[in-house]
């Protein structure tokens, strides 16, 4: 009987895990649209080094750095705008670190 009853709480609480993560996927926030106004390097920090390691400026060359950005843009959530400031920023990073 012991034994009914600790496979139905593993059971019940495993359920609860399995509904408790689905649920989680499927919640949607909904913000005010609003402007925020953040350095190049706050931006390519929250982009591009939040779902992996950030690389540095000098890890691609220039044509490289364009196909980059231009294949994570959907997966940023980035704008052409945001991109081009990414890029523009990331070259001149590169030109820092020649100096």
């Amino acid at each position: 009987m012991l034994q009914t009853k600790n496979l139905s709480l593993v059971l019940l609480l495993l359920t609860a895990s399995l509904y408790s993560c689905k649920t989680k996927k499927q919640t949607v926030e909904v913000k005010k649209e609003e402007v925020v106004i953040i350095p190049v390097s706050e931006l390519f920090i929250r982009s591009c080094g939040n779902c992996h390691d950030l690389p540095a400026p000098t890890d691609h060359d220039s044509t490289e750095w364009k196909v980059i950005l231009k294949s994570m843009q959907k997966r940023a959530h980035l704008t052409d705008k945001n991109i081009d400031d990414i890029y523009d920023y990331l070259i001149e990073e590169q030109k820092k670190g020649d100096q």
